[in-house]
């Protein structure tokens, strides 16, 4: 099974929040759409650990991530997935780094619906603007 971690990262104050994603160029069926930052969990590292790194290794920052979900499925190519959800409130994220070749930006929230994006997106952000400490949500498609 592959096993990996995304987090979104959002400012602090509610009346110009941003959130930092990553415009992706792979996997292919991502490519030119946004994700959240995060990568693959390696063998014998915990979610928590992998998200913390990928964010460092991506962005430079070490956040507080809050693990609050889990998505379970079914891969393109037919292999079994799963994928932890992670959020962060930060103003720290106004001083991101760009470490790697995927383009890392700040965009607003409701406007994303008019950008290229990775579909479930569309529910995940809004889960975490939310920040109203829904219990711990697993999807399974």
């Amino acid at each position: 099974m592959d096993r990996f971690v995304v987090g979104f990262a959002f400012t602090q104050k509610e009346e110009d929040r941003r959130v930092l994603l990553v415009k992706k160029n792979r996997p292919e069926w991502q490519r030119g759409r946004l994700n959240g930052i995060g990568g693959k969990i390696e063998m014998g590292e915990f979610p928590e650990a992998a998200m913390a790194r990928e964010c460092l290794e991506e962005t430079g920052l070490t956040l507080d991530w809050e693990r609050r979900g889990l998505l379970k499925g079914t891969n393109l190519d037919g292999r079994p997935f799963e994928c932890h959800l992670f959020y962060a409130y930060s103003d720290e994220i106004l001083g991101f780094r760009q470490n790697e070749d995927e383009i890392l930006g700040l965009f607003v929230p409701e406007e994303l619906h008019a950008l290229e994006i990775v579909h479930s997106l569309d529910f995940l952000i809004p889960f975490g603007l939310s920040r109203d400490r829904l219990p711990f949500m697993t999807l399974a498609y």
